[in-house]
């Protein structure tokens, strides 16, 4: 097991400094780490560690991005595997931010993406593509934490024969599991002091 080299728990963030070392860092160390790099307080982003929303309990994390901090919220939970996020300023403290994290979690669980009655996609919500390793052509798409193979998702999408889909691709945090490589000079700069 490799160990995150700032706090001793695993790692699962690894980072090829310009030096040639690897870094390697538990996701709240790894955040840190790369906001302060930039010249942020790492300080002013202190969250709760998990969040309570309609009786559902998520593990909440940030990354510092070009346009501001994202907070992330994954679900506790080994049958679904919501997942919400939302970037707020980076002048924005983690209070503030979970709060507002808080208000898209519940919107997100009140108005689903997919009418599960009619196995129609909703006129507006959002889909994760994962890896996996068991489907064909090696994705996995979760639609309001459930995930469903790629041929699962072409007969939901049938139902919209005759639409037009227009879409937004958006960096999303890693699937439950999965580790992150990066090589330092592909991060941004200390650029928002």
């Amino acid at each position: 097991m490799i160990i995150c080299h700032s706090c001793g728990n695993p790692a699962d963030h690894h980072v090829t400094l310009k030096s040639g070392e690897i870094a390697e860092f538990c996701w709240p160390c790894y955040s840190d780490w790369a906001s302060e790099r930039r010249g942020l307080d790492s300080t002013r982003y202190k969250h709760p560690e998990k969040l309570h929303v309609l009786g559902r309990t998520f593990s909440v994390h940030y990354d510092t991005y070009d346009e501001g901090v994202v907070f992330s919220a994954i679900e506790d939970s080994h049958r679904s595997f919501h997942s919400f996020s939302c970037t707020v300023p980076f002048e924005t403290d983690g209070t503030a931010a979970a709060a507002q994290l808080r208000n898209v979690i519940c919107h997100g669980l009140k108005h689903p993406s997919l009418n599960k009655e009619a196995s129609m996609l909703e006129d507006e919500g959002f889909i994760d593509i994962w890896y996996d390793e068991k489907d064909d052509h090696g994705l996995l798409f979760v639609i309001d934490g459930t995930p469903y193979a790629s041929k699962e998702l072409l007969n939901i999408l049938s139902c919209r024969e005759g639409w037009r889909l227009e879409f937004r691709f958006r960096d999303t945090f890693p699937q439950p599991g999965s580790h992150w490589h990066i090589r330092e000079e592909h991060l941004p700069e200390d650029d928002v002091k």
